[in-house]
């Protein structure tokens, strides 16, 4: 069973109130070094943070001005955005910037086309953990 959450997210202060059909979060490891010894093979480095970055999965969106609206804040050329998403214990609020949006054309119809598969990246500017 496909599960859908219904909260929405929150993008430059703006409630987007669509169906996110998944959230998936990677906790990735940023180093100021990191090297391997030549003869062991042994790993140093040191830590500069460890960042939360998102892959968001929205459902179909049927209200042409709402994707629109959502899909001109995603590809916009700001280079920073504010997103607050939907965590276990209400909202993760952080600053990053959108990387690789893609949609797919579900059908189209007389007037409009509808789209599927809207997915993009959300990347931590920051960590939110440091040594």
């Amino acid at each position: 069973m496909e599960t859908t959450y219904t909260q929405g997210i929150y993008i430059n202060g703006t409630l987007y109130d669509v169906p996110l059909v998944s959230i998936k979060r990677t906790f990735d490891k940023l180093f100021k070094y990191s090297e391997r010894d030549e003869e062991s093979g042994k790993f140093a480095g040191e830590i500069l943070g460890i960042y939360a970055n998102f892959t968001m999965n929205f459902g179909i969106i049927n209200d042409d001005d709402l994707y629109e609206s959502l899909l001109e804040v995603l590809t916009s050329p700001i280079v920073i955005h504010s997103f607050r998403l939907p965590i276990t214990k209400g909202f993760f609020n952080f600053n990053g910037y959108i990387n690789s949006v893609s949609d797919e054309i579900l059908k189209v119809e007389t007037e409009t086309a509808k789209f599927k598969g809207l997915t993009c990246k959300f990347i931590m500017e920051s960590p939110f953990r440091t040594p």
